[in-house]
């Protein structure tokens, strides 16, 4: 392995910039952040020449892209944008036909500048990014460390260039020298923190380095120096956080305050130590004290109790305590305010908004009285209960809102009522809309048993009268509206050809866009391996991960280890048509690979949104 220090003398970083290309300006030719950039091109002699309408295709990292159309002005086309970052990419395109004009295969690009005329901090580090995304296998890394190395000479502070710098050398290893490369760069990382102790960003630095070379219990004890040595910089508490999270190292988060008071007064702390007592060891009054001091931490923060962020930490505490048998009064109250927010909000919807939809209370509050239901279920009011998920169930029906485990509470609140053929009806309804999960499946087999002397015959009822529901509910939210050809999907996974959707002829596939740093993607994920079960052999998913270089490796075993046995491929927007703003998102291609539906986002509202559209498309099939 090659393995240089910052004293040696640079590529010349010049070369690498992108070659000259007079057809396109940037005005001013050094912009500064904060300021609008002109970027004006002139399509004469390229492939975009006959194009009647180009768009401007830009972003300030590889992986954010974001598209303007240009307007026309004599010969040049030009498009107006706000410099919000240390620097910018950009290729143009026809919108109609997906051709593309860049630099040469690759994209044209700029710093923003200081008052100086010097690149900002970052500036060459998001170009160093860029050109590992878009450089030749044979060139980039050479070229991409030059990049960083010259941003650490002007900025010697910045952790995260360091980090990747180190994660670079790391990967110039071959195969069998990984082991090697890992030891020396460890014991580079050590020296240099030893040498930068009294710098908080150099344990940044250091930590993010330990990730990059997959020296993951090096950064944790990293962490610890940190905290021992700044107990009051708050710089790296929400690394902090999940690092003895997701390592498991409770006893440290636990240990927080103790560390320094002000962790007391943080509203994440409290989020992730109650998260951490969701466990089945941990004790229920941990979970009880936690819920509360985490509402505490809310108020101190002068959170309005009005904001619907707030409601929906409710609604998490409350059904956290649900599920641990942790005071349903608690709980109601936390319901009862939770559903009062989303009452008030929703007087104030506009008009055009539609419902159901992922954005409005609208949907929320049936989910939030579902939870209330269930508290006053757990105090053994059982008409109090009913009264509350009978209007939960009436609005969602109303509104054609699919929601998870209300019809299951409903059917335990019958029971209690000793109406078992109500019951029984609410049952199905949540085997056909809801999770189709084993707790609603056993309680209805327990009152099909009673009333016909055993179990036989009982899966063929329940699937049939399920199907009728899902068929009913079909005809009543039909499929929106879209239906749109997708010309370009060529993707590629960890080995192998690329991946087109043309593969899938005939079959219905399921593109799930998600990161191994996502934590709501893997609810995403999870509902959609839910969702696939429910149609087994009749749905593909593609699980294309947008993860950098540094945490691609890991997306196989990510997958794997939570047993999500998808297709895996890496996303690269030049080589597919499907847009959208944020992850996860998840698109639905039917079988002659026309785009049907686009989900963006994972919750309560998404999911079931997302599955509603799901179903109504294969009913309609059937």
């Amino acid at each position: 392995m090659r393995f240089r220090y910052l004293a040696i003398s640079l590529i010349a970083v010049s070369s690498f910039t992108h070659a000259a290309d007079p057809r396109l300006q940037f005005d001013p030719a050094q912009p500064r952040q904060g300021q609008f950039v002109t970027v004006t091109f002139d399509p004469k002699g390229g492939p975009l020449e006959k194009s009647g309408s180009i768009t401007l295709v830009y972003g300030w990292t590889p992986y954010q892209w974001l598209r303007t159309p240009m307007t026309r002005n004599g010969t040049r086309l030009s498009a107006q944008i706000m410099a919000s970052a240390p620097y910018m990419w950009c290729w143009v395109e026809d919108p109609t036909s997906g051709a593309r004009d860049t630099n040469h295969g690759t994209v044209w690009d700029t710093y923003f500048y200081d008052d100086n005329g010097i690149p900002l901090q970052g500036a060459r580090q998001a170009r160093a990014e860029m050109y590992q995304v878009r450089g030749q296998p044979n060139e980039k890394n050479d070229v991409a460390l030059a990049l960083l190395e010259e941003e650490l000479r002007a900025f010697p502070s910045n952790a995260f260039a360091r980090a990747e710098w180190w994660g670079l050398h790391f990967e110039e290893a071959g195969p069998g020298s990984q082991q090697e490369a890992r030891d020396r760069i460890a014991h580079e990382i050590s020296v240099f923190l030893d040498a930068n102790s009294d710098k908080p960003w150099a344990y940044l630095a250091a930590i993010e380095g330990c990730q990059r070379i997959g020296r993951t219990a090096q950064g944790r004890e990293v962490l610890h120096a940190f905290l021992k040595r700044f107990p009051g910089d708050n710089s790296l508490d929400n690394m902090i956080l999940v690092y003895f999270q997701e390592f498991n190292d409770f006893p440290a988060l636990e240990a927080l305050p103790q560390v320094s008071k002000r962790w007391a007064a943080n509203p994440r702390y409290w989020e992730f130590l109650f998260n951490a007592y969701r466990r089945p060891d941990v004790a229920p009054e941990k979970l009880r004290q936690t819920g509360g001091r985490w509402l505490e931490s809310l108020k101190s923060e002068s959170v309005n109790k009005g904001d619907p962020n707030y409601a929906s930490v409710r609604i998490g505490i409350a059904e956290a305590w649900l599920a641990k048998g942790v005071d349903p009064t608690g709980a109601e109250r936390l319901a009862r305010e939770a559903v009062s927010t989303a009452e008030s909000a929703e007087k104030f919807l506009p008009n055009s908004v539609p419902v159901p939809a992922i954005t409005t209370q609208s949907v929320v509050t049936p989910v939030y009285r579902s939870t209330l239901g269930w508290a006053l279920f757990k105090q053994q009011r059982y008409d109090d209960a009913l009264r509350e998920l009978d209007q939960a169930v009436a609005y969602g029906e109303k509104e054609h809102i699919k929601m998870r485990d209300v019809y299951y509470r409903l059917g335990q609140t019958l029971e209690k009522l000793n109406r078992p053929n109500d019951a029984m009806e609410a049952y199905i309804k949540e085997v056909a809309w809801g999770d189709d999960n084993q707790t609603a499946w056993n309680a209805a087999s327990a009152i099909y048993s009673k009333d016909h002397g055993g179990p036989v015959g009982f899966q063929a009822f329940i699937r049939s009268r399920a199907n009728e529901l899902a068929v009913a509910a079909a005809a009543q939210s039909p499929l929106d509206e879209m239906n749109q050809k997708i010309s370009r999907f060529e993707l590629r996974g960890s080995s192998g050809p690329p991946v087109q959707l043309s593969h899938y002829q005939g079959k219905p596939v399921i593109i799930d866009f998600w990161a191994t740093w996502c934590v709501p993607c893997v609810a995403a994920l999870q509902n959609t391996q839910k969702l696939v079960r429910r149609f087994p052999g009749k749905v593909a998913v593609l699980a294309v991960s947008i993860d950098s270089d540094e945490t691609r490796g890991s997306a196989q075993k990510f997958l794997a280890d939570r047993g999500f046995d998808f297709t895996l491929l890496f996303d690269d927007e030049h080589n597919r048509d499907l847009q959208f703003a944020g992850i996860p998102t998840r698109f639905l291609v039917d079988p002659s690979g026309r785009l049907r539906i686009r989900e963006t986002g994972s919750g309560p509202y998404e999911d079931l949104l997302f599955e509603q559209r799901l179903e109504s498309f294969f009913t309609a099939r059937q």
